[in-house]
């Protein structure tokens, strides 16, 4: 969903129901996995996200809104 989103205020709706889909999809592995990556991009909120996914409508200070978002709200980990 994230690549069809063009509001941002959509965003923290969106990572809750990621998280979800993340935890059903992925092994454990994986997931901690994808934790560290999300870790990385909040300690590194200077890095251009955008041009890694430049597909998205999205600018890269939404693209980091939402990697803190669900960083902050740690919902993948609460659930693995």
């Amino acid at each position: 969903r994230l690549l069809y989103e063009e509001n941002a205020s959509n965003l923290r709706d969106l990572a809750k129901d990621e998280s979800k889909r993340i935890i059903s999809s992925y092994s454990t592995q994986e997931i901690i996995s994808i934790n560290e990556a999300i870790k990385w991009a909040v300690q590194n909120s200077r890095h251009d996200f955008k041009s890694m996914l430049p597909d998205l409508s999205l600018n890269n200070e939404d693209l980091y809104s939402y990697l803190s978002y669900i960083f902050k709200q740690n919902t993948i980990n609460k659930e693995i």
